[in-house]
Parts: structure tokens; C-alpha cells; sequence
């Protein structure tokens, strides 16, 4: 074996290999940064007023009159949140997994730095929460390539130390809080509070706040809801670095490291939470409200990242109570609907009322869209296919032809619901509809148009006590024919005759026997001049059908 020369130097331990690494880099890095600096390489930074009035994309919220929040409006779904309104454990978390000398320095943590040069980031990284932070705030997301990376490296160092002159700690921590996103459209810690667990962000548990900071490593890795295992494994390790800080005691952390993961999953949607009828009616006017408004910088509001507060008149309770009486009152008109239908088709001739649905479907404006012909489209709608449909227990797949889809479709009832303070004229509940998903069709909108059906009767009682009847009248419960009107003969929706009852029970049970008779003794001349003094305008000229109906 050949030997080493005596006048050949010994090799330099690792140790010294990797000090001479730390001050090349260093040097390079400083003689780059000066370069660039003075050359203005690092592109465009952030003014002055960037770095006092940092902004980012913040939901506008939609609050009840008794503070609840009915529901949000969105680019991405957060909420500003202050210090003092935030748990301590999701802050001690954070730290102690993300920057546990967050306190002692100064934006650029130099003891990282030195660290992650030295072993190659092996033995972890080195940027701050504060560098974090302004990459979040003004460098739009990771640079891709390595030479970019490096300058915004640089630029996130510079930005860093200005935050830390401008901000105390605690809003730094409030601010990155803010910032990050925790996955399932959560933006911000108080969004993510309310999607996995339900609750505000100021009563998260130790095991709630390691699980959201544990997600910051990665969201869809760590996703709580498809990857049970690892953000246990994840929440338990945040556990561990707060023990390790002295954040927790050892007994403590493993009490909570034995709890299961404890989800309240509530997923955040413009469609979530109450009064979505309601919430789409307040956002088209709030549309137009903005094109006249200016924000205190001269700019236009934008409904969706301004985080503004839109106080309504609506009271979440009554909403809660007015949404749970249609849903209950509609589930049992549609068994008796559907009992009376049954074997039966309610179309008939009016089939043309199934050809309109067929051609205001998305599924027919896509197929229209890549020129399908009006049979090959026809022929489509009638082979079966995987398709979700509405019921009242939930929606669900199955099995059918689009077009049957429409035929079931067709054959829900829908109603509409609104709650007033006849003292002030304050809204106080608003239910559009069945279900917001189903049918978009807002039935307390203002500008909506329907056949008024049953909701005329009223007017025809009113008009027979302004003329001496009796609310306790007797009347027969007998078919009435309108000789006039091609003997048309409106019948009970249960087919029931026979017996009397008196005028106000009628109208309880929304009788046609008794309506019709009233109407044939007053006559509807009488009960359309009222209607026009309440302000109704439609025309008239035939008595309308509707007004009794089948139901």
C-alpha cells in the first residue's frame, strides 16, 4: 500500500470542511445581496405603505342581528383574527415547531442560517416565521427555479427585518396566522378552526392547535380527513416539540398525545352555513352597493377580499327555526303529493314543460357546446347514467335516464318563507327555497314571479266578511260549479266531500269547496278590487284556475 508523502498536509476534518462552507457562502451571499441591491437585480419590492398596511385576501361576512355569522363571500375563505383573540396553544405550537427562537432574534434567525449552510439543510431549515411571512405576503408564492429562489431568498431576508421594525412579535404571529392555509378552503387559523373542529379559534384545545400548525407542513399530506395516520403521527410530533420547549409538561403532552384526532368537520362553502337564499339576494345587491363605493385608499371595495362586515336584520335563531318548519312542512306535503300522483302522470300534455328543463340543463348546453345534434342530444337524455338527485333524506346516486331525472325533478313542491317585524319592517327569516343546491329559485325575491295558487284565498274571505258573512258561517263542503267559466268545477286535492264547515276552519285547511262558494256569492269582480288596493297588479280576465288548483 502506498504510503502518504510526510511533506503531503493531512486532510481537513469535517469540521473545518464545513466552516471554510459556511464563509464562502456567507461571503458569496453578502457580495450578491450588495450587488444586487445596488443594481437594483431584486426586482420590485414592497413600498413603505406596502409594509404598514399589509393586505391579503379576506372574506367578507355576513352577520345576524344577534352576531352570529350566516355566511361568507369569498376569494379565499379567511378571516382576520387579532392576537388576543387566538389560543395560546396554537401559538406555543407554532413556535415551538416552526421557530422556537422566534423571541430572540431579529427576522433572520443567524443561528439557523449558519446551521442549514453548514449541514446542507439537513438538520433543518432556517427561515423565520417572519421570513414566512413576508414570502406570503409579498413575494407571491415559492420561486421554482434555484437562481430565483436565492433572490427571493434575499428579498423575503430585507422584508423580514422591515416587518420586524414595524410590528411587534405578536402581530407578526397574528399576521402569519392569517396568512397560511390549513387545506379544505381554509385560509387563516380562525377559518381552519371553524372547518375541522367547529369552534372558535380561541378555545382550541392542545391537541386541536398541533394538529392545525402540524398542517402547515403540508395540507394534503397531513389532511386530517384523508390521512387519518399521518396527521396523527404529525399532531403527535407538534406535541413532542412543545414538550421538548417546555411548553408542556412530559405528562401532559402524552395525556393529549393519546387522544384520537376528535374532528368536527364543518367544510366552509359560499353554499354553507344559514340562509343561503337569502345571502345570494344580499350579495347581487351588494354588487351594485360597491360600484358607488370607495375604500379609504380611493380604491372600489371588492365584495370578495376586502374582509368587509355586512350586519343584517336577519336573526340566525328564527332563520334556524324558519329553515326546519319548510323542510319538516314540505317533507310531508310531498308524501301526500306524491301519494296522490302515484301511478299517475302529473305531465300529460304538458310536455313541453319537460323539453324546457331539458334544454336549460347544463347537461344539454355542454353537449350543445360541442355540437351534438338536437336527435343525438334527445337520444342521450334517454339512456340511463350515474346521476345524483335531491330527497329529503339527503342527496344520493343512482341509476336513470337524464330526462327521468327531470321528471323527478319536476315533481317537487317548493315554497318560499319570509319573517317580518311588522313594527319596523325588519326581515327577520328568509327561506327561498327547499334546498339551495336543488334549485336556486329564490321565491321571497322581490322580482320573482309564480302562480299565486292558495295564497289568493285570503283575499276572497276578506272580501266575503266585508260583506256580513260570518266567520262561523257553516258553508256545505260541496263541488261548486262556475257556469261562466265552461262549467268548471274546482275539487278538494283529497277528493273529500260531504258535511259543512264553517268559513274560518276553511281557510285553515285550505279548502277549495269552501273558497269556490264564497267566490260564486260574491262574485270576483269585488275580490279583484281588493287585490289591486293590496297592490297587486297582474292582469286579469279569465277567473284563474290556479287559484284552487289540485292542492
Amino acid at each position: 500500500m502506498k504510503q502518504p508523502s510526510p511533506d503531503t498536509p493531512p486532510p481537513a476534518s469535517p469540521w473545518i470542511r464545513r466552516v471554510w462552507r459556511l464563509y464562502w457562502v456567507g461571503l458569496g451571499l453578502l457580495i450578491t445581496f450588495l450587488v444586487l441591491t445596488i443594481s437594483g437585480g431584486l426586482g420590485e419590492m414592497p413600498r413603505f405603505e406596502d409594509l404598514e398596511n399589509p393586505r391579503s385576501n379576506l372574506a367578507t361576512e355576513i352577520i345576524a342581528a344577534d352576531g352570529q355569522v350566516l355566511g361568507k363571500y369569498y376569494l379565499q375563505n379567511r378571516s382576520y383574527t387579532k392576537f388576543h383573540e387566538i389560543s395560546p396553544h396554537v401559538i406555543s405550537a407554532l413556535i415551538a415547531t416552526e421557530d422556537v427562537r422566534f423571541y430572540r432574534h431579529s427576522g433572520i434567525d443567524l443561528r439557523a442560517l449558519a446551521r442549514a449552510v453548514v449541514f446542507m439543510g439537513r438538520e433543518g431549515g432556517a427561515s423565520t416565521l417572519t421570513q414566512q411571512l413576508a414570502l406570503n405576503l409579498f413575494s407571491g408564492g415559492r420561486a421554482r427555479s434555484k437562481p430565483a429562489r436565492i433572490l427571493q431568498k434575499i428579498k423575503e431576508w430585507i422584508i423580514a427585518v422591515q416587518l420586524e421594525k414595524r410590528y411587534t412579535k405578536q402581530e407578526i404571529l397574528a399576521m402569519y396566522l392569517n396568512t397560511v392555509e390549513f387545506g379544505y378552503n381554509s385560509f387563516g387559523v380562525s377559518s381552519a378552526s371553524r372547518t375541522y373542529f367547529d369552534k372558535d379559534v380561541k378555545s382550541l384545545d392542545v391537541h386541536e392547535a398541533a394538529l392545525l400548525v402540524g398542517l402547515l407542513k403540508g395540507t394534503s399530506y397531513y389532511s386530517p380527513v384523508r390521512h387519518e395516520d399521518r396527521a396523527l403521527d404529525r399532531r403527535n410530533t407538534v406535541i413532542a416539540q412543545m414538550i421538548k420547549y417546555d411548553f408542556l409538561e412530559p405528562e401532559v403532552g402524552e395525556r393529549y398525545q393519546a387522544l384520537p384526532l376528535s374532528l368536527n368537520l364543518r367544510p366552509q362553502s359560499h353554499a354553507a352555513g344559514t340562509a343561503t337564499y337569502f345571502r345570494e339576494y344580499l350579495r347581487q345587491e351588494l354588487s351594485q352597493w360597491i360600484e358607488t363605493q370607495v375604500n379609504p385608499e380611493g380604491e372600489p371595495y371588492n365584495l370578495y377580499r376586502d374582509g368587509l362586515k355586512i350586519y343584517t336584520t336577519i336573526d340566525s335563531r328564527m332563520q334556524a327555526y324558519a329553515e326546519e318548519a319548510v323542510r319538516t312542512q314540505m317533507k310531508d306535503l310531498q308524501k301526500l303529493f306524491d301519494q296522490h300522483w302515484k301511478g299517475q302522470d302529473p305531465w300529460g300534455e304538458f310536455t313541453q314543460i319537460l323539453e324546457q328543463g331539458m334544454k336549460r340543463s347544463s347537461r344539454y348546453r355542454a353537449l350543445k357546446d360541442q355540437d351534438w345534434s338536437a336527435s343525438a342530444i334527445r337520444k342521450h337524455f334517454d339512456q340511463p347514467a350515474e346521476i345524483r338527485i335531491f330527497t329529503w333524506n339527503g342527496y344520493r346516486d343512482t341509476l336513470m335516464t337524464p330526462m327521468d331525472s327531470i321528471r323527478y325533478a319536476k315533481r317537487f313542491l317548493h315554497t318560499g318563507f319570509m319573517a317580518m317585524d311588522p313594527h319596523n319592517g325588519h326581515i327577520k327569516a328568509w327561506v327561498g327555497g327547499i334546498d339551495m343546491d336543488f334549485s336556486q329559485y329564490d321565491h321571497v325575491n322581490p322580482t320573482a314571479t309564480r302562480q299565486v295558487g292558495s295564497a289568493f284565498k285570503p283575499l276572497v274571505y276578506t272580501v266575503a266578511v266585508d260583506n256580513g258573512f260570518d266567520p262561523c258561517l257553516p258553508i256545505p263542503n260541496m263541488p261548486v260549479t262556475f257556469e261562466a267559466f265552461e262549467n268548471w268545477t274546482p275539487k278538494n286535492y283529497d277528493g273529500k266531500i260531504g258535511g259543512t264547515m264553517s268559513m274560518f276552519r276553511g281557510l285553515a285547511l285550505s279548502i277549495n269547496n269552501i273558497v269556490a262558494y264564497l267566490m260564486k256569492q260574491v262574485g270576483p269582480e269585488p275580490v279583484i278590487e281588493l287585490s289591486r288596493k293590496m297592490g297587486i297588479t297582474s292582469p286579469h280576465g279569465t277567473l284563474p284556475q290556479p287559484l284552487f288548483g289540485e292542492l
